[in-house]
């Protein structure tokens, strides 16, 4: 099994890009890590091409308002998650320039009638 400081919080649904990996646990925190080229795992502070061996969570008030991540898609390089609310956030090297979710407003989502919400991404 897996140990470290993540050892007692449940995964729900893990993703891997080319290098990384990501996951959410059980009560919506997104957690990250592996190699972080592009900045795709997130994280603030981090040099791009330092490498992160322990999932490490990323801080839900300053990233995402705050709420818990309930779907995750990775790239080769790049995340895209959907929170509670059903905003969108992408951060990494998605095409357009390197962020981490703290410096990344989110998507705004596609307009829909009031009854739906965006709850997953590809």
């Amino acid at each position: 099994g897996f140990g470290g400081r993540w050892a007692l919080q449940e995964m729900v649904f893990v993703e891997c890009g080319e290098a990384f990996c990501a996951a959410i646990g059980k009560d919506g925190t997104l957690y990250t890590w592996g190699k972080n080229k592009v900045g795709e795992l997130g994280l603030e502070g981090m040099s791009v091409f330092a490498q992160e061996s322990e999932p490490t969570a990323l801080e839900r008030d300053e990233c995402f308002k705050g709420k818990g991540i309930q779907h995750i898609a990775c790239g080769v390089q790049h995340c895209v998650a959907v929170a509670e609310d059903g905003r969108v956030y992408i951060w990494g090297a998605a095409g357009f320039s390197h962020h981490t979710p703290a410096r990344l407003n989110p998507l705004s989502p596609p307009s829909l009638p009031a009854e739906r919400r965006v709850v997953r991404v590809a």
